[in-house]
């Protein structure tokens, strides 16, 4: 730990108003093959998949609230904000340091691993006629269900 003055920490920071703490980390892989091999242990994963959110704020908010509902994952699909920017962390308040994340893959690509590990990819709608509360997100597969 080291304390520096006001002017060198506000010209470290890339905002307006430090809180007045600069941590450095390492970032965490975000591969597909370590984001597979993190989930190897979960029998039934719940992944959030962020497509095209642009806005780096809202995409660490979906993160902190996917952990909150118990997702073991995410994936940001190419065209998605960066996870690890600042204004993505504070979003995600410590969520893109826990969870397991896949950055940047083809959406086919994502669609495809969830395929065949019988993963349902489940989309938000505007006009569903179910709410996400209505829905169970226990089944692992609609195949399963025929």
């Amino acid at each position: 730990m080291h304390v520096v003055s006001e002017t060198l920490l506000a010209s470290v920071s890339d905002t307006t108003t430090p809180q007045g703490i600069v941590v450095l980390a390492e970032r965490p892989r975000t591969d597909g093959d370590a984001f597979a091999a993190k989930l190897a242990g979960e029998a039934l994963p719940l992944l959030v998949i962020l497509h095209g959110i642009s806005n780096p704020a809202n995409a660490g908010s979906v993160l902190r609230a996917a952990e909150a509902a118990g997702a073991c994952g995410a994936v940001a699909v190419k065209n998605t904000a960066d996870l690890f920017s600042p204004k993505a962390l504070r979003g995600a308040m410590g969520s893109s340091l826990r969870l397991p994340i896949w950055m940047s893959p083809a959406f086919a690509d994502v669609v495809a691993w969830c395929n065949r590990r019988e993963l349902r990819v489940i989309c938000s709608d505007t006009r569903a006629r179910q709410t996400y509360t209505e829905f169970d997100w226990r089944e692992r597969s609609l195949s399963r269900r025929r």
